[in-house]
């Protein structure tokens, strides 16, 4: 929440957020023998006023500010965590495998069109190796997947959910769409 209040603010004309009295809530929380939770809860209710100001149109750079420097006294830095990359090569091994299992697993005319289209991806997929797009080999994935679902192949579809669990990848299948997030 913290994090979303600090992102770039727009420079409104309307009336400014006032970031005095949360700046005294904190200071008196950190004067009351170092009472970080009430100290944390002033910063939580500050960033949470910091959005409502923002999208009412108010100014709430001053208290973004604050909070970035009261933050700071607690040694928070409000960064984004960086996730380690995805070993490409190996998200190419698995779907080379993946191919190889769908080969024998189903030789219905549907499996065939869509090992064809697994076929003609990989080579797509591995050109993206070089330039590090293994957000596109994922995508592609997904989108195999969704053609085996469509074609009641549920085995196979299961199959590429299976082996990018392999990697640490979980899909999330919603109403509109199947997504994909970094296991943490």
């Amino acid at each position: 929440m913290m994090r979303v209040a600090l992102k770039e603010t727009k420079q409104s004309k309307g009336e400014a957020l006032d970031a005095a009295p949360y700046r005294q809530r904190f200071v008196d929380a950190m004067d009351d023998d170092f009472n970080t939770p009430q100290a944390l809860a002033a910063l939580f209710d500050l960033a949470r006023d910091i959005n409502r100001a923002e999208e009412e149109g108010m100014n709430a750079a001053k208290g973004c500010e604050t909070l970035k420097e009261l933050g700071g006294v607690l040694g928070l830095t409000f960064k984004e965590k960086e996730e380690a990359p995805i070993d490409i090569k190996l998200l190419i091994e698995k779907v080379e495998s993946i191919i190889k299992e769908i080969g024998t697993a189903n030789d219905s005319e549907k499996v065939q069109q869509i090992r064809e289209y697994f076929n003609a991806s990989l080579d797509r997929m591995k050109q993206s190796i070089s330039t590090g797009e293994e957000n596109k080999i994922i995508d592609t994935l997904l989108e195999a997947r969704q053609s085996f679902k469509k074609a009641r192949y549920f085995h196979q579809a299961d199959l590429i959910r299976n082996r990018l669990a392999d990697l640490g990848i979980i899909l999330e299948d919603t109403p509109q769409r199947t997504v994909w997030k970094r296991k943490r």
